[in-house]
């Protein structure tokens, strides 16, 4: 999907679940995804789906 042609308008949310608990960083992440080399708009949001940190956030920016 990030890297479909047809799709290069639409910004691309990633949530990143356990960031809490994980000994990945969000440029880990970033790196294994390729998003750094994205043409598009890209949020990595660290998240915790237990408690919901970070989902409201991630949201508003997607809103925005």
């Amino acid at each position: 999907m990030i890297s479909n042609h047809d799709m290069q308008e639409c910004p691309v949310l990633v949530f990143a679940n356990k960031m809490d608990i994980s000994n990945l960083r969000p440029i880990d992440i970033v790196q294994k995804m390729g998003l750094h080399n994205a043409k598009r708009k890209w949020q990595l949001q660290p998240c915790c789906g237990l408690n919901g940190d970070g989902i409201i956030e991630g949201f508003e920016w997607l809103r925005n």
